[in-house]
């Protein structure tokens, strides 16, 4: 593709990611007198979602496409629709019951998969995979809940598409495609981890991955790459000098650091753990596969 036509693309997507935009919603409502207006009636929980709690259904999620063979970036997608429904007052009950969190997030999986893959997953395998915890009814009136919420936005960028395009702006010349491939492993798989750690939510998608690229050249000892990068910011429109860009680089540092010190699996969004002896099914369109690790707790 012409130069040209990736400037425009990543203008467009730029546009477009402020859309997509989440609140902090896990300190945003739950000190002020709106929140406990807001949740009059509601269920009656001692068990609110917090960072731990989203960690581990992101793990969960990261299981299941792996599973089923789907894109990770399906998982960003679907984080996403979590994460923004989580910040309006209709998704109140399920910040403070975790128990409507999950059927969220699974509905919210269910919801990316069925639009931006190939395959898809019916309500009733998702019933399945929360081990009868919740009907395919279930999902599917909070399917309905969800989009209209989100007014129908479920294309959102992710960090992995900017991060092809900026990827694409490098002359050949200048980065083999070898190096490229290299670098976009290491670009993407920080991009996984920001998924699963709340304080990313302030960043935008476009600023997360020259973030995890700037990183990943920077890795691989690149002695010409803040060149690059000054050039693909001054496109992307990105002050790679404001203290955000720097924090979120920092951030997906030490997210990366922290999984070399870390061997439980539940908590690195690596290879799947799931346990292929199982009774519980996934019927993805005549390829049903197993999986038996939802959380429930």
């Amino acid at each position: 593709m012409e130069t040209v036509g990736i400037f425009s693309i990543i203008s467009a997507m730029k546009q477009q990611e402020q859309r997509y935009l989440s609140k902090d919603y896990l300190h945003s409502f739950r000190d002020q007198t709106e929140y406990q207006h807001l949740s009059e009636g509601t269920s009656d929980s001692t068990n609110p979602v917090d960072q731990e709690f989203r960690s581990r259904m992101v793990v969960w999620c990261y299981q299941i496409v792996d599973f089923c063979k789907f894109s990770r970036d399906t998982v960003a997608i679907s984080v996403n629709y979590l994460d923004r429904f989580l910040s309006t007052t209709e998704g109140i009950d399920a910040r403070k019951d975790r128990k409507i969190c999950q059927l969220a997030v699974m509905t919210c999986l269910y919801t990316a998969i069925k639009i931006h893959e190939i395959e898809a997953i019916d309500p009733t395998s998702i019933s399945d995979l929360s081990k009868g915890n919740y009907t395919g009814e279930q999902v599917v009136d909070m399917e309905r809940k969800i989009i209209m919420t989100l007014r129908w936005h479920l294309n959102p960028p992710t960090p992995c598409s900017f991060t092809r395009q900026f990827l694409s702006l490098i002359p050949d010349k200048t980065m083999s495609r070898s190096e490229k491939s290299a670098t976009m492993k290491l670009a993407k798989y920080q991009i996984e981890l920001s998924v699963g750690e709340y304080y990313f939510l302030s960043n935008d998608a476009s600023c997360i991955a020259l973030a995890s690229l700037a990183n990943a050249m920077q890795a691989t000892r690149r002695g010409y790459f803040q060149h690059i990068l000054q050039t693909i910011s001054k496109i992307a429109d990105i002050d790679i000098s404001s203290r955000a860009f720097i924090k979120c680089r920092e951030n997906l540092r030490i997210a990366l650091n922290k999984t070399q010190h870390r061997q439980e699996s539940r908590s690195i969004p690596q290879s799947s753990t799931v346990n292929k002896n199982t009774g519980s099914k996934i019927d993805v369109h005549n390829s049903p596969r197993g999986v038996d690790s939802f959380p429930t707790r």
